[in-house]
């Protein structure tokens, strides 16, 4: 495992990817990424995706979740708003993603979705079992299983310096959720970058 950031691991930089996996001469089995590409607009995003997928070994899986753009509930589309909600270094949130405007950029580049957990256009909540059975690809704590403002009780406030999560869920509806999904690269496409230049 080898978590990193802006110093570590330019993401519009292929020689910055390059330097950080140069060891991994057959390309990376797993990436991921949760709440991070908020913080980017689809272009950027189809670059990293596109960078993701000539780094990943074949068979390779990138997985991601964002705040999920779908989910019903006001507060919570209060708080993951563009412009809304700012990373570590001051980035705020520019999209947000749902399952039908960020599979597809994915998907351009080469890679098979296979979804995870999200809510679709109607507000209809969707989740695996299978994905929390498999833990080898990495946990999304921001998760219906795992966020643990989903064991509050139903009418309690959840306080934050950028805005309250209030309880306007609908029954049923989780508090706080991810869109999820894994994106594959087929095993069929054995070009990889690792190991080329360096």
């Amino acid at each position: 495992t080898l978590c990193t950031d802006r110093p570590q691991l330019d993401l519009f930089n292929v020689v910055s990817w390059l330097k950080l996996f140069s060891q991994s001469e057959n390309g990376i089995r797993v990436l991921h990424a949760e709440h991070v590409l908020e913080h980017f607009n689809p272009i950027q995003v189809q670059q990293i995706a596109a960078a993701a997928y000539t780094m990943l070994k074949p068979g390779g899986v990138f997985r991601i979740a964002v705040p999920d753009g779908y989910k019903p509930s006001p507060s919570y589309q209060r708080y993951i708003r563009p412009g809304g909600t700012a990373s570590g270094h001051g980035q705020r949130h520019m999209v947000a993603w749902t399952i039908d405007s960020l599979c597809p950029i994915f998907e351009s580049v080469g890679f098979r979705i296979i979804p995870r957990e999200y809510f679709d256009d109607k507000g209809d909540f969707h989740t695996s079992e299978e994905a929390y059975e498999d833990t080898s690809l990495g946990r999304i704590r921001r998760s219906y299983q795992r966020d643990k403002r989903n064991n509050l009780p139903d009418d309690e406030v959840v306080k934050s310096k950028i805005g309250d999560l209030l309880p306007d869920t609908k029954p049923g509806e989780p508090r706080y959720t991810s869109l999820w999904f894994d994106a594959i690269k087929p095993k069929s496409c054995s070009a990889t970058m690792t190991g080329m230049l360096l």
